[in-house]
Parts: C-alpha cells; sequence; structure tokens
C-alpha cells in the first residue's frame, strides 16, 4: 500500500504543476491504489451532518494511521481541520495540514 502511495507522490518528482500527460498518470496510479485500498479491512468512520439555512456541513473523526480516498469535488469546498494532522496527495501536489486550519478547496 505504502509502495502505491510512494508511486502517487513520485508523480511530482521534480515538477510543482503537472502537464496535462502527468494529470493522466496520477488519475491512473490513484486507480491502482483504490484498487488495493478495497482490499484491506474497511474502517466506520461515522459522519455526523450539520444543516442551517443555505449551508450543509459534514462532521468526520478519522483515527490516526487512516487512509482516506475521497472523491474529486465538483464543487468548491470548505475543510476545517480541529485536531490532528493529514496529509493530502492531489493532482496540486503534496501538502502536509495540522490542526486549527480552514482551507478552501478549489474545483478543478
Amino acid at each position: 500500500m505504502l509502495a502505491l502511495f510512494n508511486e502517487l507522490q513520485a508523480t511530482f518528482e521534480g515538477k510543482s504543476i503537472l502537464t496535462e500527460a502527468g494529470k493522466l498518470e496520477f488519475r491512473k496510479r490513484l486507480d491502482s491504489l483504490a484498487s488495493a485500498m478495497l482490499q484491506l479491512p474497511q474502517a466506520e468512520l461515522p459522519l455526523k451532518h450539520h444543516f442551517s439555512k443555505g449551508v450543509y456541513t459534514r462532521e468526520m473523526y478519522a483515527p490516526k494511521g487512516t487512509l482516506i480516498l475521497g472523491r474529486i469535488h465538483k464543487y468548491e469546498t470548505v475543510n476545517i481541520l480541529v485536531k490532528g494532522k493529514i496529509l493530502i496527495l492531489s493532482e496540486e501536489g503534496y501538502k502536509e495540514l495540522r490542526r486549527n486550519i480552514i482551507k478552501s478547496c478549489r474545483i478543478r
């Protein structure tokens, strides 16, 4: 599993921005990681939903060491990390976020 994750990271080696071909390669490697992840025991990550006028928020707690693969966002989103740290790998590169951060995610 770690090898597949490292392959994803390697897509960016020496690059700050991926070309269209690089993005296709990234997606191909991401699909391989997703297939491998489905063979592992799946963690139960209960969601808590919050609604107010015109706003929907989802709250989730994940234990340390949990590997989560999300979907590509169709709309701009806001993520709030309250505790801990997360490592994000996307077509935009590799980022580490630590607690007490609010991050807006653009769509592509």
